[in-house]
């Protein structure tokens, strides 16, 4: 496979120090013009939040997970003794993804799905996985959504407000208190609540599911451009929008694939990264290699005339069964026999979530050598990973790990201890309900 190989070098998609650098000084110069100067560098967006503990007494809280392809509401009953107990869930597409809806549509949907337990809480903890801008009142402005959805109307929209407006319209009588935050954030806080806060020196969420993200624990005096935090005591998690991080050379398919997106412009490492984008990815790469000469004419037409469009499930299949099993699989099949075919592919996804790996570990090495922490072996960086593109792909995992320790580690001097989040974003949501008091 050495041609393919030397391929894939020579198509800019193979990431070696030299790469990861670039990435690291970009992303690092980025992130501190975000936090000194509105409109320059990235959001650098305030979230209001510290790292929070479970509540003194059991309470239950209604959480709303409006994420990049799911809908999902619960009533969380968070105990004392750090433990959770799901009392009611109910999950559907997110609005808007299939379509194209209104704001006013989105927000009576999504009350609609919160009805059967509006009176069961008075708390409400919102967890929003786009763009948005989280206010000192713990509320939250949508800037603008990605993952492909269509909703008209909603930018600028105040998202707590209008779904406590949309329950009151369905006849909710219940006044709730309502806190909005985004999905990462939510990771963090939800995956820190139960741990020794003296053990890290380091806090850090990372989101990698349909899209991609990054947040961080970050001392007020350094967020300068907010006068809510600069002049006060204690530290914020800022949610980066690392997504939105531009600064990175794309490949031939990367642009192919971006076209194809709503926009093309936007969310660029995003769309290098997250789940959301890892199948159509693939197939621009595939239809590169095909328009220079790789892969035999059967391929070809196989994969011309394949019966769905490949996901981020079927690369996590084949990866993770060595190329011998699932839909890549038997594409890749001549009258069911192995092929040059199938070690192509195999090799085409592999080096694709390799890159995703590699740009991974890159922003989290931008972050902590913005944060100087980390640098003790017995005080590590603490690191929430949440979402389906990393926990259901193990191959993933293994090579975001492998560049934690090869670069982060060995090259920056950084240790890190990651936490994979299961369910860490509802509870994050609910324990973030605590900071308003009703």
């Amino acid at each position: 496979m050495s041609d393919i190989s030397h391929y894939l070098e020579d198509f800019g998609l193979c990431y070696g120090i030299d790469e990861l650098e670039q990435v690291r000084k970009a992303f690092l110069a980025d992130m501190e013009k975000g936090l000194n100067r509105l409109y320059e560098g990235l959001p650098m967006l305030p979230s209001y939040f510290p790292i929070l503990s479970f509540p003194e007494e059991d309470s239950d809280v209604i959480v709303v997970d409006i994420g990049g392809s799911r809908l999902r509401v619960f009533l969380l009953r968070l105990k004392k003794n750090g433990q959770t107990e799901n009392l009611y869930s109910h999950e559907e597409p997110v609005p808007g993804r299939n379509h194209s809806i209104t704001a006013d549509e989105f927000f009576q949907i999504i009350a609609e799905t919160i009805l059967p337990v509006a009176e069961s809480s008075n708390r409400i903890g919102i967890c929003f996985s786009f763009s948005s801008r989280m206010r000192p009142d713990h509320d939250s402005v949508v800037e603008g959504l990605e993952k492909e959805l269509v909703v008209d109307g909603i930018e600028g929209a105040v998202i707590g407000e209008r779904i406590c407006r949309a329950l009151s319209t369905a006849g909710v009588r219940t006044k709730h208190n309502v806190v909005v935050l985004n999905d990462t954030t939510a990771a963090l806080l939800g995956a820190a609540a139960g741990c020794n806060k003296r053990a890290y020196s380091a806090w850090l969420g990372i989101v990698l599911g349909t899209g991609f993200n990054c947040c961080y624990l970050e001392r007020n005096c350094t967020i300068l451009k907010d006068r809510n935090l600069r002049n006060r005591s204690g530290s914020s998690i800022i949610n980066i929008e690392a997504g939105e991080f531009s600064h990175v050379n794309q490949t031939r398919a990367d642009r192919m694939m971006s076209k194809l997106t709503n926009e093309p412009k936007r969310a660029i490492v995003e769309k290098m990264i997250a789940g959301g984008y890892q199948g159509k990815l693939l197939e621009c790469l595939v239809r590169c290699a095909l328009e220079d000469g790789f892969f035999s004419r059967g391929f070809s037409e196989r994969f011309r005339d394949k019966q769905h469009d490949v996901t981020a499930s079927d690369l996590s299949v084949f990866l993770k069964t060595g190329g011998k099993e699932g839909f890549l699989y038997e594409l890749s099949l001549c009258d069911g026999a192995v092929t040059k075919d199938t070690h192509m592919l195999f090799t085409l996804a592999e080096r694709l979530i390799d890159r995703a790996a590699a740009l991974t570990a890159a922003i989290v090495t931008a972050v902590l050598c913005h944060v100087q922490s980390g640098m003790d072996p017995l005080h590590p960086a603490f690191i929430a990973i949440e979402g389906s593109a990393y926990g259901k792909n193990q191959i993933f995992q293994s090579k975001i790990h492998e560049y934690l320790l090869e670069y982060t580690e060995k090259n920056h001097g950084f240790y890190t201890r990651v936490f994979l989040g299961r369910n860490v974003n509802r509870i994050g949501s609910a324990i973030a309900s605590f900071v308003k008091q009703p």
